[in-house]
């Protein structure tokens, strides 16, 4: 009888172990997709490579600076750059590429 009752109760850790498991997996995996779905389009290199390359400018600055855009209600890339000695301030939206220059 309790050789019975020992393996009910190791059945029952069996279930929850594998509840829990699923669990996890599925909280896991909503977290992966909810990322890739809000993470920008384009990186804060790949930005400054953009605004050097349209722009003819030369980035100046080596710190990773974003701010947040109440119009949309997202962050976008602030970049500093030199253009014939003037110093630029861009914003960069990583998630539609736009670009506007502060003045």
């Amino acid at each position: 009888m309790s050789f019975y009752v020992y393996i009910l109760v190791l059945k029952d850790r069996q279930i929850l172990f594998f509840k829990l498991f699923i669990t996890f997996t599925a909280i896991l995996v909503v977290l992966v997709i909810v990322f890739e779905l809000t993470k920008p389009n384009y990186t804060y290199n790949e930005a400054k490579g953009i605004i050097e390359k349209e722009y003819n400018v030369t980035v100046v600055e080596t710190e990773v600076k974003s701010i947040l855009d109440r119009d949309i209600d997202k962050e976008v890339y602030k970049i500093t750059a030199l253009k014939d000695s003037q110093r630029l301030v861009f914003t960069f939206n990583p998630y539609s590429k736009e670009i506007f220059i502060l003045k």
